[in-house]
C-alpha cells in the first residue's frame, strides 16, 4: 500500500485511456480558456493565501503549458488529426467539406478559409 494521496494516475490502465487520441483546435482553445479562468480565480482575492489554491494554480499552469504544447504540435503538423480523435464542430465541418466532391479550386478555398479563421483565433494565445 503506497503512502500519499490517491490520484487518478494511480488507477489501473489510466495511461492508456487517451493514448493515440488528439484534441481539435477548438477543443484545445476551450481547455486553455477554462484553465486561464481557473488560474485567474485561484490566483487572486481570498484564494491566493491558501496553500491548496497555490498548489492548484501550479498544477493548472503546468497543465496549460502541456495543452499549449499540444496545440502548437497540431498547428505545426507534428500531430495530425484523424477521424477517431476528439474533434470539435469546426474541425468536423472542415473534414466533412474536404470529403465532399467539389472541384479542386473550391475545396482549397474552403480549407484556406477554415485555416485562416483558426489562425486568427489562435493568435490571441501567442
Amino acid at each position: 500500500h503506497k503512502k500519499g494521496p490517491i490520484t487518478i494516475a494511480l488507477r489501473p490502465g489510466y495511461e492508456d485511456i487517451y493514448e493515440g487520441y488528439n484534441f481539435s483546435f477548438d477543443m484545445l482553445y476551450a481547455m486553455i480558456e477554462e484553465l486561464n479562468r481557473l488560474i485567474n480565480k485561484y490566483s487572486n482575492g481570498e484564494w491566493n493565501t491558501k496553500p491548496t489554491a497555490i498548489r492548484l494554480v501550479e498544477i493548472l499552469t503546468e497543465h496549460r503549458t502541456a495543452v499549449e504544447k499540444e496545440l502548437e504540435e497540431i498547428h505545426t503538423g507534428q500531430r495530425k488529426l484523424k477521424k477517431k480523435d476528439f474533434l470539435g464542430p469546426d474541425q468536423r465541418e472542415t473534414q466533412r467539406k474536404l470529403k465532399q466532391p467539389q472541384d479542386a479550386e473550391t475545396a482549397m478555398t474552403d480549407v484556406d478559409a477554415a485555416t485562416e479563421s483558426k489562425r486568427k483565433i489562435r493568435m490571441r494565445y501567442f
